[in-house]
């Protein structure tokens, strides 16, 4: 069909429209971030066009998809409208709805995430994604967004948006208006000295004696850490075969006679009791 259809499009000589500056072939498969499903067959992937339009013809209000829209009417009957979409996410938002473009968010962060590290549970992104269309408009993570999503959820955060933008002006209008900060997010507890409300809340700290192991090395006595804290993440009791709590991890170690633990090794401070470890956990003692 591509071998088919191709050399037809690229020989037939077409009457241009001047909106439109740059039209491309491409090749979409289904797990391309413009890719839009459809319900009546299923494909591996087809043949789609991108259309750049000119600046200048989209006027102050930047609108390229009604451009495209109004220069493609001549062949409007020819477009499966269902399947197109906008490239802009803000577009996307205002054409078809909040929801295409939450799904947008999610697909566009993954991709960009996908291409610096390792992969994110999809849980994550889509927390993400929620937290910027949760005022069913989108807002990016920059000052302009803060700030919509403050006014939109009215939400008083004097002491976060001085960090933004203009803090006497934040603090004025605070105090004009009485506003009242619950200290919820992390700039504004941290500015106060207060834990941030986020994790388990507990404090979590790793030492190492350097004299055993090198600090550059990504190994704990030869065991990966996020190894190690799969592996201890759920521990059992030998006595009951009972599963055993987060409060008390590492439950093998703590049981150790005190002549097989060292000091000066590994330490892992979890709340108030100290744990220590001097290698990779029992296996027989992991769940």
């Amino acid at each position: 069909m591509v071998n088919t259809i191709s050399p037809v499009l690229l020989d037939t000589i077409i009457k241009g429209d001047p909106r439109v500056q740059e039209v491309n072939i491409i090749w979409v498969e289904p797990q391309a971030t413009c890719w839009v499903q459809n319900s009546g067959t299923e494909q591996k992937g087809e043949l789609a066009l991108i259309i750049t339009v000119d600046k200048a013809s989209t006027g102050e209000s930047g609108d390229a998809w009604g451009a495209a829209m109004d220069a493609c009417i001549p062949v409007m009957d020819l477009i499966d409208t269902t399947r197109s979409m906008p490239y802009s996410i803000q577009q996307v938002q205002q054409v078809i709805g909040i929801s295409s473009a939450f799904g947008r968010v999610t697909q566009q962060l993954s991709k960009a995430v996908g291409m610096v590290t390792k992969s994110v549970l999809k849980e994550h992104m889509t927390t993400v994604a929620s937290s910027m269309t949760c005022t069913c408009k989108l807002h990016g993570f920059n000052s302009y967004g803060y700030m919509a999503t403050f006014q939109s959820l009215k939400i008083q955060a004097p002491f976060m948006k001085a960090t933004l933008s203009r803090p006497m002006q934040c603090f004025e209008e605070g105090a004009k208006k009485v506003y009242s900060d619950q200290l919820n997010s992390v700039v504004s507890t941290y500015s106060w000295g207060i834990p941030a409300p986020i994790g388990t809340g507990s404090a979590f700290k790793i030492h190492w004696n350097d004299e055993n192991m090198s600090a550059g090395s990504g190994d704990l006595g030869g065991y990966g850490l996020y190894e190690f804290l799969t592996a201890v993440e759920t521990t059992r009791d030998t006595k009951d075969n009972m599963t055993v709590s987060y409060n008390t991890c590492l439950y093998d170690v703590d049981n150790l006679r005190e002549d097989e633990i060292k000091e000066a090794e590994v330490n892992c401070f979890g709340g108030n009791n100290p744990i220590s470890w001097t290698d990779k956990p029992s296996r027989s003692l992991v769940a």
